[in-house]
């Protein structure tokens, strides 16, 4: 049977089914902060986004390399895994950082790192959280022919200008709120170089007023897509969403458009694996 290919607004989708592609992605999704310890006490600031993954028995958080470097200059690392107020802190000690490529700071390119987490904190996660298996989904996402051009496309993190401190609590003498912006996009443009893919993903600010001034903090967030059908009595649905990049770079703002760049599914499903399981044995 003959497919056809249909070009719809993300407008006119219904809302409902929009929410539903994000309720399946938000279990993935997880805020890093950085905590300092002074004189006055804790200080917590948003260092970035990330995604949890799973490799054979290892668990993980899937970043940004240039936000993994971060973690070598403080003792402590925050998870935002909850809507309500909680505190998960993990030792940076007993992180081990896996560093994806040839990172440079002055460079658009290889920015992808894999922190394994510690064996004690995973049963904390796993209560509210999952981890998207690399391992079950490697060989089912290399073998797909992935058009950059078909499906909706999100990106999903944590933006440093929606994040504040709201003040004390019972239990807390520093509340952080950190929020986590889910946004539709599409792919301007996919390319290979050096063995690394990238995905440039568009950003229109025109007629809006909703969408945040800067995207830093976003950086680690995992990009994702669903593939969307139309039924023969015009009902829209999507595939389960499918988790293929991680941002790392936005551009400059031009005639209200930036773009959003960020490592491709051959990056993640192909290279972290083999750096990372290298590095295990």
């Amino acid at each position: 049977m003959d497919q056809k290919i249909e070009k719809i607004q993300v407008k006119d989708l219904p809302p409902d089914l929009l929410d539903e592609i994000i309720e399946k992605i938000k279990p993935y999704v997880i805020g890093l902060l950085r905590i300092n310890k002074g004189t006055s006490g804790e200080e917590v600031h948003l260092l970035g986004s990330g995604t949890l993954i799973q490799m054979q028995d290892k668990y993980c958080i899937i970043t940004a390399q240039h936000l993994a470097n971060e973690l070598e200059k403080f003792d402590e690392l925050g998870l935002n895994i909850a809507s309500y107020e909680h505190k998960v802190v993990v030792q940076t000690s007993s992180l081990r950082i896996v560093k994806i490529g040839k990172y440079d700071v002055d460079c658009m390119g290889q920015d992808l790192a894999v922190i394994i987490l510690p064996e004690e904190t995973i049963g904390t996660l796993k209560a509210r959280k999952a981890f998207w298996n690399i391992s079950y989904w490697q060989q089912i996402v290399l073998s797909k022919s992935i058009d950059p051009n078909i499906g909706i496309w999100i990106l999903c993190g944590f933006p440093y200008v929606m994040a504040n401190t709201i003040g004390t609590s019972s239990h807390f003498d520093n509340i952080k709120r950190c929020c986590c912006l889910c946004g539709y996009t599409g792919v301007e443009k996919y390319w290979i170089k050096d063995d690394f893919d990238y995905l440039n993903l568009s950003v229109s600010y025109k007629k809006r007023t909703d969408l945040p001034d800067t995207f830093e903090g976003v950086s680690g967030g995992g990009i994702w897509r669903a593939e969307l059908y139309r039924s023969n009595d015009g009902k829209i649905s999507s595939s389960e969403p499918l988790f293929l990049g991680v941002a790392f770079w936005q551009t400059v703002t031009e005639n209200n458009l930036r773009n959003l760049i960020g490592h491709g599914w051959r990056s993640i499903y192909e290279i972290v694996p083999n750096k990372c399981l290298d590095c295990l044995h």
